[in-house]
C-alpha cells in the first residue's frame, strides 16, 4: 500500500517525501522528509484513521493523527514525541505498540465492565 518514493500528504497539508520503510511486526517505521529535515512515524497495522478531525493529539502515551497516501487513502499514523527514547528504532516502536496493544485491551475490558 505505502512505498518509499511515494509523496505523503501529512494532516495540515504538506507534502512529505517517504525516504525509508522498515516493517516490524506491529507497523511500518516510515522515514519522511520535509525541507530538509527528517522525521519519523509509525504506521501500526491495524490502526484506522482517527474519525474527529485529522490533527495530531495525545493518545496513550503517543502523537495520534492521520496521513494522505498519493490516491487519497486516509491512513491512522502515529508517532512519538521527540524525547522519548524509541523514537529513532523500529524495535522501540514495535516494543511500545505492544504495550499500547495491551492498554487498549485493557481499556475495553473496563468500559465493558463499568458500561461507560
Amino acid at each position: 500500500m505505502i512505498e518509499e518514493g511515494m509523496v505523503i500528504t501529512n494532516w495540515d497539508g504538506y507534502l512529505y517525501d517517504t525516504v525509508e520503510l522498515e516493517r516490524g511486526h506491529y507497523g511500518i517505521l516510515m522515514t519522511s522528509e520535509y525541507r530538509g529535515e527528517r522525521m519519523k512515524a509509525f504506521l501500526p497495522y491495524e490502526l484506522p484513521p482517527t474519525t474527529d478531525g485529522d490533527h495530531w493529539r495525545k493518545w496513550m502515551g503517543w502523537a495520534r493523527g492521520n496521513c494522505f497516501l498519493p490516491n487519497g487513502v486516509k491512513l491512522g499514523v502515529v508517532s512519538f514525541f521527540r524525547g522519548h527514547p524509541g523514537l529513532r528504532t523500529l524495535e522501540g516502536y514495535d516494543l511500545e505498540w505492544e504495550r499500547t496493544e495491551t492498554l487498549m485491551r485493557e481499556e475495553e475490558i473496563l468500559k465493558w465492565f463499568f458500561g461507560s
